[in-house]
């Protein structure tokens, strides 16, 4: 069993703001500036087949909707509504859609 714990990305996110980060980002800064390359190496993993390679590749590919939920469309939006949705990184579109569909359930 490896000394590492791991966490969500929210769950990192929560401890930096708290200051409870347990990562020696000195030590990394040393180590960057040292010029040092991160060991990719795990004596612990074993090598990986061309055939169990391309499984993983296969299954990681998304095809089509078994039933479209949504319809595809184009919209011509403000610059500025456009920034607004983006600001938050992604899943913008989804966020969108969440807001035209409240504002229709009020208006309906």
């Amino acid at each position: 069993m490896s000394g590492f714990i791991r966490h969500n990305s929210e769950a990192l996110k929560t401890l930096r703001q708290r200051g409870e980060s347990q990562t020696d980002w000195e030590w990394i800064r040393q180590q960057e500036q040292a010029g040092a390359e991160p060991d990719m190496s795990d004596p612990d993993d074993a090598e990986v087949t061309e055939a169990e390679f391309r499984e993983v590749l296969h299954k990681r590919q998304r095809g089509l909707q078994k039933s479209p939920v949504k319809v595809p469309t184009n919209i011509r939006l403000s610059p500025e509504v456009v920034q607004f949705f983006k600001a938050d990184g992604r899943g913008w579109q989804t966020r969108l859609n969440r807001v035209l569909e409240e504002y229709v359930g009020q208006h309906s």
